[in-house]
């Protein structure tokens, strides 16, 4: 949830215009969540407890203090190996979200300030995996394998194959040059 909801929910104020900040917010987030907690090697993800607590005002302090001042040693620093290699995508999602003082967390009334650099950040990293820059190290491991899965279809059971990844997710690392 983003840090402004957060806030105005842990205060009591629950009628909160929405915007597409929010929505950009919260999948900033899911990547984070994403990036710490799969493709491990061990089972234990790293903690963000105190992102999903009953109290608002916790959860709303914890992440932003996280988010602001401990941005490096509690989310940068805890990544899974497998996603070292989008860490800058990260710092630099955080940047556009909260500005380059990570002080920016009200909404902003024009969505292109977030969505345009938002875009290039991504469009960025996609250039880099296309150029093999950054390339996926588990792709002809063992844990990427094929895998025939039957569907029905109008005409009958089709066979499609289909390569799949396993739960460990994939390893992106920086090429070097």
């Amino acid at each position: 949830m983003a840090i402004e909801l957060l806030k105005n929910m842990s205060e009591n104020k629950y009628s909160i215009k929405k915007s597409c900040r929010y929505d950009l917010e919260s999948f900033f987030y899911v990547f984070l969540v994403g990036c710490l907690r799969y493709g491990r090697p061990s089972l234990e993800p790293a903690n963000l407890n105190g992102w999903y607590t009953d109290d608002l005002s916790q959860n709303y302090h914890t992440k932003r203090t996280d988010i602001t001042e401990n941005f490096e040693t509690n989310i940068i620093d805890c990544f899974s190996p497998s996603f070292d290699a989008v860490k800058d995508l990260a710092r630099d999602l955080s940047k556009i979200l909260f500005g380059s003082n990570l002080d920016q967390f009200i909404s902003r009334p024009n969505s292109v300030e977030l969505y345009s650099p938002i875009i290039y950040a991504f469009k960025n990293v996609i250039t880099q995996i296309d150029e093999g820059q950054i390339k996926n190290e588990n792709l002809d491991s063992p844990a990427v394998k094929k895998r025939t899965r039957r569907t029905n279809s109008k005409r009958g059971l089709t066979i499609k194959s289909s390569r799949t990844k396993s739960r460990r997710g994939s390893r992106l690392q920086p090429r070097n040059k």
